[in-house]
């Protein structure tokens, strides 16, 4: 019986000799400078891509960090993903934190006014977050 590649997401000399530390580290470096390139042309302002990059250098972060315990080669790129990692986390907390502070302030009706205004304040102040980290990253 003859097994179907399918649904494979290896070529089959792959899957029959695995893959070196070598082809994996390659791989990972690649993934690396695809995201530090993506990361550089990033418009910061479009919120749902800096999403994306962020959760793209969590993942190849984690590799890094998986793959530094075969190869020892790896810190540097973990690291440079952290970095990425924590900058556009820093920049999306912010913006759900405005967005959960004013849907919040719409959907409770019966706040007081010192409730509603704090919720305000603190969604100013998640505003404010954003521009400076939109100005200290610059908007690219």
């Amino acid at each position: 019986m003859q097994r179907s590649n399918a649904g494979s997401l290896w070529k089959s000399s792959v899957e029959r000799n695995g893959l070196g530390k070598e082809q994996l580290a390659g791989h990972l470096q690649s993934l690396s400078r695809k995201l530090e390139e993506e990361y550089g042309k990033l418009d910061l302002t479009d919120a749902e891509a800096s999403h994306s990059v962020r959760k793209g250098a969590k993942k190849v972060r984690y590799v890094a960090g998986t793959l530094k315990k075969v190869e020892g080669e790896q810190q540097e790129i973990e690291k440079r993903m952290e970095g990425i990692q924590d900058r556009l986390g820093a920049l999306c907390d912010a913006r759900v934190g405005q967005r959960l502070l004013m849907e919040l302030s719409k959907k409770l009706p019966l706040l007081s006014e010192v409730a509603r205004w704090q919720m305000d304040s603190l969604a100013a102040i998640e505003k404010e977050k954003e521009r400076e980290i939109l100005e200290k990253e610059g908007t690219r």
